[in-house]
């Protein structure tokens, strides 16, 4: 039977992945991002873009939760479908999530005008546009279908 989660859901979410040390470095991660976020604001911050964001960073702990979640859950009922009857859902999760925080930390850096190597600038475009992809404006876009149509 799986523990349930008590009122201190984050050390909850730090037990239940296998590599705590990620979910801290994480969070500490975040910390940073916040902190640089509002270098970079350079006092001209919205309380309405802090709040997004903070749900945002709330929600991305919540998936790392779920993300173990499915992982106690995999090594519970599936002992021998894997290597070492753990997999590494939560790990890939939180690691995921470091690195776009980290890449998250660089842009603020970079807006408050903190020197970036040019390696790293180029990292920064190119996994920009891999993480957060852009339409392309010439595709064009299909309509949507009427209700009459059998594809419905």
């Amino acid at each position: 039977m799986l523990p349930v989660p008590n009122a201190d859901w984050s050390a909850w979410i730090i037990a239940q992945v296998q590599s705590p040390s990620l979910v801290l470095a994480l969070v500490g991660m975040m910390i940073i991002d916040v902190v640089t976020g509002l270098i970079a604001s350079a006092g001209a911050w919205s309380s309405k873009v802090s709040y997004r964001g903070m749900m945002r960073k709330v929600s991305i702990l919540a998936v790392v939760g779920a993300a173990a979640l499915i992982e106690s859950v995999t090594a519970a009922y599936l002992p021998d479908a894997w290597q070492n009857n753990v997999l590494p859902i939560s790990r890939m999760t939180a690691l995921f999530f470091l690195v776009t925080e980290t890449l998250s930390v660089l842009e603020n850096a970079q807006r408050s005008g903190v020197p970036i190597p040019n390696f790293l600038t180029q990292l920064l475009a190119n996994s920009r546009d891999r993480l957060d992809p852009k339409p392309d404006p010439t595709t064009p876009v299909p309509p949507p279908p009427k209700p009459n149509d059998p594809t419905f």
